[in-house]
């Protein structure tokens, strides 16, 4: 009995860790990464800078994804399209956009509408991994 026992609890360690490695290996964060205050010609704006990292073992043919952006009132102010392109395997890109005539303590949050494309390379295997790990370095909220 005592055996049997240490048996299933063995094998459920191999799962569990199993998952958690293909988990990781499946893996693509998405960042907000830097948000400044800036002037331009049409008075301040908001320069909004987007990491996003490919950490699986395998290659994207596409990645994109639509974010609104709310203002303080978490009203909706504008939507982006972040076209990130191919990504390698361990690959790392940025995106920066200006957001015109409003300072960025007037955007409470940002929200990922949906993600537009997420394609592994080599196939037109749509990959549903593309939306799962959201953070922000910044006062903004980044949500999905």
């Amino acid at each position: 009995m005592a055996f049997d026992r240490l048996a299933c609890l063995i094998a459920i360690a191999l799962l569990s860790t199993g998952t958690a490695q293909s988990q990781e290996a499946n893996s693509f964060e998405l960042e907000l990464n830097k948000a400044t205050d800036t002037e331009t010609n049409d008075g301040p704006a908001c320069s909004i800078v987007f990491r996003a990292t490919n950490s699986s073992t395998t290659g994207l043919e596409s990645v994109s994804h639509v974010v609104s952006i709310e203002d303080a009132n978490r009203e909706f102010k504008r939507s982006l399209l972040l076209d990130f392109g191919a990504f390698d395997e361990k690959d790392t890109r940025y995106l920066q956009f200006l957001v015109p005539q409003t300072t960025c303590a007037d955007i409470s949050g940002i929200v990922v509408d949906k993600v537009e494309s997420c394609i592994e390379s080599g196939t037109k295997a749509t990959m549903d991994h593309c939306k799962k790990n959201l953070s922000s370095r910044t006062a903004i909220r980044f949500y999905d």
